[in-house]
């Protein structure tokens, strides 16, 4: 089962469309009738017409600001024989 969640009417799972929208960080979704789904995109036309396309940056891996760690020249050896 299905639920316009603007209306709360019950939808099947070709009547119901998800849209997804964002406002300014805010990212949601919602499930719509067709017809609501269709006046939501009539809504925003305007809007989407005079925007801007926005790409995600490239993420970073972030740095390290701690001391660098080394490996134990021990370490080897109990991995090998269980016992150093």
């Amino acid at each position: 089962m299905f639920t316009d969640d603007l209306t709360g009417n019950v939808c099947t799972e070709t009547e119901v469309q998800t849209a997804t929208f964002a406002v300014g960080r805010h990212t949601d979704e919602i499930d719509l009738s067709e017809n609501n789904a269709s006046s939501l995109r009539n809504d925003v036309a305007a809007c989407i017409e005079h925007a801007r396309t926005v790409t995600k940056p490239k993420t970073t891996k972030p740095k390290t600001t701690g001391p660098k760690t080394t490996r134990r020249p021990e370490c080897p050896r109990v991995r090998r024989s269980g016992t150093c």
